[in-house]
């Protein structure tokens, strides 16, 4: 008995649902890709909700801080005079000296320099002599006054019968407005 071949229609039949089968699949990875790009842009936009609402929340604060700030601005400005006043810098650091039993054997102004900020920097270099505590309170003084001064370089030696006394060297600027 000779063997028959499938007919025409079931080959096609079969060639037919092959097709569809590898069309679905396809259909299904192409699917879950962009499912997948998705997810990946939900996750995006509530990292990007998130970050916002965060600076949001930063910036209700600063909102509610603003007369704080305006106080501080106003305080900060009050310790940057239009004049120079060298003589009153050197008044100041004196009277504080004592205040704190230091010995200030120089206090020397350099030139002046534009910051291009609006200020004018005054350089200065100040020597004072006594124990840590005294030094420790007079800079604490210095950073929390009445006038603007900022720090630079401190340079610390032992000094006096074994070493009981610090000598500090310190350079800092101080501010004034230019004139207009």
């Amino acid at each position: 008995m000779a063997r028959k071949f499938a007919p025409p229609r079931k080959m096609l039949f079969i060639a037919l649902a092959v097709l569809a089968l590898l069309v679905g699949i396809t259909a299904i990875y192409f699917q879950s890709v962009k499912w997948r790009e998705l997810e990946t842009a939900v996750a995006d936009e509530k990292l990007a909700i998130s970050t916002a609402q965060a600076r949001l929340n930063q910036l209700i604060i600063h909102r509610n801080n603003a007369p704080a700030y305006r106080q501080r601005l106003e305080d900060v400005q009050r310790m940057i005079p239009a004049a120079p006043g060298e003589e009153e810098i050197l008044r100041y650091i004196n009277q504080m000296a004592g205040d704190y039993d230091l010995r200030a054997p120089e206090i020397r102004f350099e030139g002046r320099i534009d910051d291009g900020a609006g200020y004018i920097n005054m350089p200065l270099t100040l020597t004072l002599v006594g124990s840590y505590t005294d030094i420790m309170m007079f800079l604490s003084r210095l950073r929390d006054g009445e006038r603007a001064i900022r720090v630079d370089n401190i340079n610390i030696t032992r000094t006096g019968a074994e070493g009981s006394e610090l000598r500090i060297a310190i350079t800092a600027n101080a501010f004034h407005k230019p004139a207009e």
